[in-house]
């Protein structure tokens, strides 16, 4: 059921593709089809997921009632997902910044997709347009809400280990320490110590 995904509420800003690749649940391609068909069937396709990082807090954006990721879109049918993840960045009207992907996440029941998680690392505090409610969390402040079982957050935000964000605080803290100080202040590095599987 793909009710849980907001893919389509700011469909004006993020509208969706015309086409998904449908896969299996090893994540290799079946075939592909009409977007609006594969959504409506509930079929296990590709999505992207963004979260901008400031040094060690990423950004989530309230949808509806729920704190989400910063953004969410199916992957288009041909195109790559760094492509995609930079798509989302242009779209939440962030300057370009590098990205790491992170994590896939396997499909759920509620969400039969798998989903790269990237990360935009920042160098300075974003500016969301006005009408979107963010919230910067570290990732203890996470993995606190994911203990709450009436914290409103996403299906999706509830599946993304905490220590995921704690490896990549980690090495930022690292890196930070190698570099100079006024280069850590403006521009800590991201690296994901998770390493999602080839497809």
């Amino acid at each position: 059921m793909m009710s849980s995904m907001p893919y389509t509420e700011s469909a004006a800003d993020m509208p969706l593709p015309d086409a998904l690749e449908i896969v299996d649940g090893r994540n290799r391609l079946l075939l592909v089809m009409p977007c609006a068909e594969a959504l409506r069937q509930g079929l296990p396709h590709r999505a992207v997921a963004l979260l901008p990082h400031l040094r060690r807090r990423f950004f989530l954006l309230r949808r509806r009632e729920l704190w989400d990721v910063a953004a969410l879109a199916p992957l288009p049918a041909g195109r790559s997902r760094m492509d995609t993840a930079l798509g989302l960045l242009e779209r939440l009207g962030l300057p370009p910044c590098p990205l790491e992907r992170l994590a896939l996440l396997p499909p759920a029941a509620d969400a039969p997709c798998f989903v790269d998680v990237f990360a935009a690392r920042l160098r300075a505090a974003p500016d969301f347009p006005e009408t979107w409610e963010a919230l910067p969390v570290d990732a203890d402040a996470l993995a606190g809400l994911q203990a709450l079982p009436d914290a409103p957050l996403s299906p999706l935000l509830r599946r993304i280990p905490p220590q995921l964000l704690r490896d990549c605080s980690s090495a930022a803290r690292s890196a930070a320490r190698r570099s100079s100080p006024h280069t850590a202040a403006c521009t800590r590095p991201l690296v994901a110590t998770t390493s999602p599987p080839k497809t």
